[in-house]
């Protein structure tokens, strides 16, 4: 196990990864999840012509796929044909 002390003195260069997988702002979600998966990582920076755009995480995913979850099951609303009877 490694100390607070320890700890207090790693620097976040000494752990980063250097080789960052990134994606467009313009790919899908599904896109994303793919990458992601494939590569074994829980974030993927998105980078729109080398500037950093934002960050798309499992969470994001994973929220995105419950509001779709929950669109699906909502039911739609009932319109009843009223109909006005015939005048005689």
């Amino acid at each position: 196990a490694i100390s607070r002390r320890e700890l207090e003195l790693v620097r976040v260069r000494d752990v980063m990864q250097p080789h960052v997988i990134t994606i467009d702002p313009e790919s899908t979600i599904a896109q994303a999840a793919n990458r992601m998966r494939g590569h074994a990582i829980g974030c993927l920076p998105v980078v729109d012509h080398a500037r950093l755009a934002g960050i798309i995480t499992i969470t994001d995913l994973l929220e995105h796929l419950g509001r779709a979850d929950r669109a699906e099951r909502t039911p739609a609303p009932v319109r009843r044909n009223r109909r006005r009877p015939a005048h005689s």
